[in-house]
């Protein structure tokens, strides 16, 4: 079949090809998404006196109880 195997030579190589790629990719797609984000917000909400945009958040700390894991 003249298929080279995998090693870890030809797996860095591959790596260091795609990387960078996959890096702006991903940079692109947050920043795209954080803008859609904040126009949402500001489209439910008005600013505040000084001009910031109210954004809902919601956490979860996971507290443990008393000797419970």
């Amino acid at each position: 079949m003249n298929i080279p195997t995998m090693n870890h030579r030809l797996f860095e190589k591959r790596e260091s090809e795609i990387g960078n790629v996959v890096e702006n990719s991903a940079r692109e797609s947050s920043k795209l998404n954080l803008n859609l984000e904040k126009e949402m917000a500001e489209q439910s909400s008005s600013p505040s006196a000084d001009g910031l945009v109210g954004i809902a958040v919601s956490y979860d700390m996971g507290w443990q109880k008393r000797g419970r894991g």
